[in-house]
């Protein structure tokens, strides 16, 4: 699954960068909604526009992880803005426990991707998630949210009493809208699992067949999303499969063990009775009472133990029966992904296809089209205009720079090979005519903050790693050599930065 992490305007001033999978044209209006775009599923209106400060991966992240510092406290919180309750009830089972996010009225927070990558950063240092997991489990928890948002039935079917007992009805989930986030919202993240394992959070409960349909109703039925999840369910059944194993191997010593000190207490007991018959004086009797009473004792306790460890066997009966329960599960998910997958390869094997031509429309502006090898137009994305006439193959499609609506600044955007569409886009405002150049998995651009031009480095999926400390001209030439990019700052003088821009 490819995730793209983009830097948008927050309230307040504030920027953050988020993650979000790719699919679907983006930033068309002021105000735009993500997420789907099929009508009848859920769509998050988030608050579109150009970031007022760039911000990299690493600073946004960071909300998150201040958050997940201490996971174990029962609450944390970020300046006011952001909290976490952690609550865990362990004299109540067959429920979950929560830790409970709540977006405060101060919350800045204004684009589910931003919302997602706070959540990721989060999993990742609350509960050690990698990267790739907790940006999954992210998608999935606040499609969830938003899929169950107030709807305290269900939230009592699913909870322990402690949580519920934290969560307000008009706050409970997630609203679609991003006015409505500060001041009203509790995002559920369902706990199970041991903290620090892959099962901490109940997978099971974020990707049920409600959370699914919502996926299936996405242009690409959210497939790679899907596939991702259950290849995660499989990882924790295999974890909770080898942890199961654990706990047999260590209640069949305990069984030996009980056994051996059931035939040991039998002896004791023979022995108490055998001295009290032989005993010839008082004394000697009420000795051999003791140690039958002693006995006696003692075979209570064994009792007890006995019944304790048919309660445990009776939960690790009823967890091996679960664990096969969810490996029907997944093998259902996986039978439904691959009918989904059939389906949308058929649907897509009818797009057009063609290859890239950039049709002088201006001076230095064009628009693209897709020419089939005699030069007939097979399709013109006359909407598509870019910038410069110059597109190269990068994050699994063709990276472009089109004309900005309203602005004299271009978007970099990542075109569908086959047919044009917008893919994803970056957020910030990157020079009209800038040279952008490719190093590996990179791209290199020129991009504004703050009304200055600055060399700014993406990723693949179009995440800015990183924007350089130093000014550059915006039309400065960009060329790589001796692990060094050299750029022209706006004096004239050419200078080398490194490659990581720091």
């Amino acid at each position: 699954m490819v995730f793209s992490y983009i830097l948008v305007r927050m309230k307040k001033g504030i920027t953050l960068l988020a993650v979000f999978l790719l699919g679907g044209g983006l930033f068309a209006q002021t105000v735009a909604e993500e997420e789907v775009r099929v009508p009848g599923t859920i769509r998050f209106e988030n608050n579109e526009g150009v970031p007022d400060k760039v911000e990299t991966a690493a600073q946004i992240r960071g909300i998150g992880v201040v958050l997940g510092q201490n996971p174990g406290a029962r609450e944390r919180q970020y300046y006011g803005r952001y909290r976490v309750q952690h609550i865990v009830d362990p004299s109540q089972q067959d429920l979950f426990d929560a830790d409970i996010i709540s977006l405060d009225r101060t919350a800045s927070v204004d684009h589910i991707r931003n919302l997602r990558f706070i959540l990721s950063g989060y999993l990742g240092a609350a509960y050690g998630y990698s990267d790739g997991d907790a940006a999954l489990l992210a998608q999935f928890v606040t499609i969830y949210n938003a899929v169950y948002r107030k709807n305290m039935e269900y939230f009592r079917s699913k909870y322990k009493g402690a949580v519920m007992a934290v969560l307000e009805a008009d706050k409970a989930g997630l609203s679609t809208s991003w006015r409505e986030w500060p001041g009203g919202t509790q995002i559920l993240l369902p706990l199970s699992g041991p903290p620090g394992s892959l099962s901490t959070i109940d997978t099971g409960a974020i990707s049920d067949k409600t959370v699914v349909e919502e996926l299936r109703k996405q242009e690409d039925m959210g497939i790679e999303s899907r596939k991702d999840m259950v290849d995660l369910r499989e990882r924790q059944i295999e974890e909770q499969q080898k942890q199961l194993d654990e706990e047999k191997r260590r209640a069949e010593e305990e069984r030996k063990a009980v056994a051996q000190r059931e035939q040991d207490v039998k002896r004791q007991q023979e022995a108490a009775e055998q001295e009290k018959k032989a005993a010839t004086t008082e004394e000697q009797r009420q000795e051999a009472e003791k140690k039958e009473q002693a006995a006696r004792e003692e075979a209570a306790k064994v009792e007890e133990e006995k019944k304790a460890l048919e309660e445990k066997q009776a939960a690790i009966a009823r967890e091996e029966t679960r664990i096969e329960e969810r490996k029907d599960e997944v093998r259902e998910d996986r039978r439904e992904i691959a009918k989904d997958q059939e389906a949308v390869l058929a649907r897509d094997s009818t797009t057009v296809s063609g290859i890239p031509f950039i049709k002088v429309s201006s001076a230095a502006k064009g628009r693209l089209l897709l020419i089939d090898t005699q030069g007939n137009v097979l399709g013109d994305t006359e909407e598509q205009a870019v910038t410069i006439r110059v597109y190269e193959a990068f994050g699994g499609g063709l990276v472009a720079l089109l004309q900005r609506p309203g602005s004299d600044t271009g978007r970099l955007c990542i075109l569908d090979r086959g047919s044009l569409k917008e893919k994803i886009a970056a957020r910030e405002e990157v020079y009209a005519g800038s040279y952008f150049q490719v190093n590996g998995t990179e791209l290199f651009v020129v991009i504004r903050d703050q009304g200055k031009w600055y060399l700014g480095k993406y990723d693949s999926a179009l995440a800015l790693l990183a924007r350089s400390k130093t000014e550059v001209n915006p039309e400065t030439f960009i060329l790589f050599a001796d692990a060094h990019v050299f750029v022209e700052d706006p004096g004239g003088n050419v200078v080398p930065l490194s490659l990581t821009l720091n």
